[in-house]
């Protein structure tokens, strides 16, 4: 259901602002870091891109541009860096609604929404038409050790600061918009790990 009504939503926020000459122009990037694909949307001011320019080249491309942001913000992990990790996965306590109820609960509105779009607001609605639903998601997902791809994808733009030289990357302040889901999966995470280390001292 949320599939079929936010994809026309998404598809129509992204097309009329890929227009070089828009206000804004987004571009889609995909970074490989050890074969997990993470997919940024940069949202940048055409300002911004004007003035940030690699190199002093003339030729620089928008895409350069975003790019060189890109890079000097969300370097892109050494060979030397060693990302191998293997998790032992034991028995993980299933959540229970109360435990899913008191974060649904304390998610405060006004937050902005990631590439989905879909705000707390949505997704407390989703519970409270189906609470068994959104449990079972929460309890395979902790079962198999698993957070979703898709989870991880951000939104990200750039503010400048004030003052400060827009052609310089470090006069920039990255901002990323993550998925909402993400954001209380890692509340129930964080509310099972401090579960366990009470029951363990």
């Amino acid at each position: 259901m949320l599939i079929e009504k936010k994809g026309p939503s998404i598809k129509n926020f992204s097309c009329p602002q890929k227009e070089r000459h828009g206000n804004h122009f987004v571009l889609i990037i995909t970074k490989d870091l050890d074969s997990c694909s993470i997919l940024y949307l940069t949202e940048v001011p055409v300002k911004t891109l004007l003035g940030v320019n690699p190199n002093n080249d003339p030729n620089n491309t928008i895409e350069d541009k975003i790019n060189y942001l890109m890079d000097n913000f969300f370097p892109s992990p050494s060979s030397e860096d060693n990302l191998d990790y293997t998790p032992i996965i034991g028995h993980v306590e299933p959540m229970v609604l109360e435990d899913i109820e008191m974060v649904i609960n304390a998610l405060k509105g006004g937050k902005a929404p990631g590439l989905d779009r879909i705000g707390f607001r949505m997704w407390r609605a989703v519970f409270i038409h189906d609470k068994e639903c959104i449990l079972d998601l929460i309890n395979i997902c902790f079962k198999f050790n698993y957070f979703p791809e898709h989870l991880r994808n951000a939104k990200v733009f750039f503010l400048l600061k004030d003052g400060k030289d827009p052609g310089l990357c470090t006069s920039y302040r990255p901002v990323c918009l993550l998925p909402t889901l993400g954001k209380i999966f890692e509340r129930l995470f964080l509310l099972q790990l401090n579960k366990w280390l009470d029951r363990n001292n």
